[in-house]
């Protein structure tokens, strides 16, 4: 799903595109303005619950120190916490495909063109 795009926030830039097998998805709200940004943090990939909510709160304090803990839901792996100013929204995402550098094609795979 396009969390991005569901909270409004307008970019070019998506989760998958870091190249992180895990991420989390952060929309910054401002408060009085109703402006919104986002960041997008790599975390370690966990199984939703305990060590998941621990993973956020984590890397939250680390990038935001003024946001607190508010709810997380289990199910939609998806956090809120409350700033002076900002409402944050996290939400946790892994990522089957990450892009990784195309390197030289090897003499087993087919070539369309011969060099």
């Amino acid at each position: 799903m396009d969390w991005l795009a569901v909270y409004e926030v307008e970019t070019d830039e998506r989760p998958w595109m870091l190249g992180a097998p895990a991420t989390l998805t952060v929309v910054k709200r401002q408060l009085s303005t109703d402006e919104r940004s986002h960041a997008i943090l790599p975390v370690e990939p966990c199984a939703p619950g305990d060590h998941q909510r621990e993973v956020i709160l984590r890397a939250m304090a680390g990038r935001f120190p003024d946001a607190r803990w508010k709810t997380y839901n289990e199910e939609t792996q998806i956090a809120s916490f409350v700033g002076r100013d900002h409402l944050y929204i996290v939400i946790y995402e892994e990522h089957d495909q990450v892009i990784a550098e195309a390197g030289p094609l090897s003499s087993a795979q087919p070539s369309l063109f011969t060099v």
